[in-house]
C-alpha cells in the first residue's frame, strides 16, 4: 500500500446513513433482508476514515468496524472475522474488493454508485471460478441528518 491520503472522494461518504436491501439466497445461505445504519468519520489528519455498522441480516445481529486507506479497507466482524479488501473511487463510483476466506476462496466485489449528495446503490457480487460472479447484495444507503 502506498502512504498517503484517502481519495478526495472519499469525503462524500462522510456522515450517517440509513441502509436497506436485500441478500440474495445462495447456496449456504436463505435471501434475508439487510437493515443497518452506518457512520463515517474522519480520524485525526484525514488520512484514515472509520467507518461503522450497526444492524441486522434477517434475524442475525451484523455489527462491524472499519478502518480505510487509501488503497485498503480493513474490517472487524462482530463474529470474529477480519478482512483485508481493495477499494478505489471511479469518477461517481466507490469500488471495493477482496477474497473472502471464510467459505473457500470466493472473489467479492462491490460496486456503489452515488446518486446525488444524500444516496448511493450498491451490489455485491461473488464469484467462483465454477459460478462467475453472481449477484450477492443489493443495497441503497441514505444519508440522514
Amino acid at each position: 500500500m502506498q502512504p498517503g491520503p484517502l481519495d478526495p472522494h472519499a469525503a462524500d461518504l462522510i456522515g450517517n446513513w440509513n441502509v436497506e436491501g436485500e441478500q440474495f439466497a445462495l447456496d449456504e445461505r436463505p435471501e434475508e433482508k439487510i437493515q443497518w445504519t452506518e457512520s463515517f468519520a474522519w480520524l485525526d489528519g484525514k488520512f484514515f476514515m472509520i467507518h461503522k455498522v450497526d444492524g441486522h441480516i434477517g434475524a442475525a445481529e451484523f455489527t462491524c468496524t472499519e478502518i480505510l486507506a487509501n488503497e485498503e479497507i480493513h474490517s472487524f466482524y462482530n463474529h470474529g472475522r477480519h478482512q483485508v479488501w481493495t477499494h478505489w473511487f471511479e469518477e461517481d463510483r466507490w469500488m471495493i474488493q477482496g477474497i473472502w476466506r471464510e467459505h473457500g476462496n470466493i472473489h467479492v466485489r462491490c460496486t456503489s454508485r452515488f446518486v446525488g449528495p444524500d444516496r448511493r446503490e450498491s451490489i455485491w457480487e461473488r464469484s467462483t471460478v465454477k459460478d462467475g460472479w453472481v449477484l450477492s447484495w443489493r443495497i441503497v444507503a441514505t444519508r440522514v441528518g
